[in-house]
């Protein structure tokens, strides 16, 4: 995304420290992997333990719980790359998602609208069969910068907004890397295009998730490496279908970046929104 906006400064170590952050089974549930091929693996996210107590309250945090404040925790600056936002689930079931996808962009950047509203731009009304249909990937970029930036389309490069990118683009899948990394960076979403049978056993069509971070493949002396666009090993999304939702998790899922990356080629449109 080309943007003329300041980095946004707030993170939550909550959802950054995802990938860190260790407790007992018994007090959390183990989040998903979906791999290509519909390979599912089943492994925990919380990986290191750093002294952390509230495990309840992280859990009901997560889950949505508005009056709980989660605890201030020090997490290594190489965790922090997912941004907190709560999984919108769609208002109807079998929806593509482009809607809730939509929402959760435009909410974390404080515009609050509903999928009704939503829906009736994007899809002509907004009911079950209406919404259930292929959403047009460019109307929902114009939809996005219609309500962030006054304008469906940037006059130029210079101008803030999201552009729509084409993943089949020989040179793309390097350039995703380092657009994704500063993405997150400046506190702005993504939106993906994804075949629904390379995240989940099974399922066919194309659908919208939202991105909010990645972690690093691997650590490395050189820094420079490390934090490199190259060394990014792990994509995290949320996905806003009510069928794919995790009691404590929500809709929180990640993805090997290689196999996401073939999710998005995949797609009936081939594109992702940033």
């Amino acid at each position: 995304m080309k943007r003329l906006l300041s980095s946004v400064q707030f993170r939550s170590v909550i959802l950054a420290s995802l990938s860190v952050v260790a407790l007992s089974a018994a007090t959390f549930s183990t989040p998903v992997a979906y791999g290509y091929n519909a390979k599912v693996q089943y492994q925990t996210e919380l990986q290191k333990k750093l002294g952390v107590t509230e495990g309840i309250s992280i859990r009901s945090w997560l889950a949505g719980d508005k009056n709980y404040k989660p605890p201030m925790i020090n997490i290594p600056e190489i965790c922090k790359n997912i941004l907190p936002i709560r999984t919108l689930t769609s208002d109807y079931y079998g929806a593509d998602g482009a809607q809730a996808a939509v929402q959760m962009l435009l909410k974390y950047r404080r515009v609050d609208l509903s999928q009704e509203q939503l829906a009736t731009e994007l899809n002509g009304a907004y009911t079950q069969a209406a919404m259930s249909k292929p959403t047009d990937i460019s109307k929902v970029k114009e939809s996005v910068n219609s309500h962030l930036f006054g304008y469906a389309t940037p006059d130029s490069n210079y101008d803030p907004g999201y552009f729509l990118y084409n993943m089949n683009s020989e040179t793309e899948p390097n350039r995703f890397r380092s657009m994704l990394k500063q993405n997150v960076i400046d506190g702005y979403p993504i939106i993906y295009h994804v075949d629904a049978s390379y995240l989940y056993p099974g399922a066919t069509g194309s659908k919208y998730v939202l991105g909010i971070g990645y972690r690093i493949a691997k650590l490395m002396d050189d820094q420079t490496q490390q934090n490199s666009p190259a060394n990014i090993g792990r994509i995290y999304f949320l996905d806003p279908d009510q069928s794919r939702q995790d009691f404590y998790w929500g809709g929180l899922k990640y993805m090997d970046i290689n196999d996401f990356i073939k999710a998005v080629q995949h797609s009936y449109s081939g594109c992702y929104i940033a």
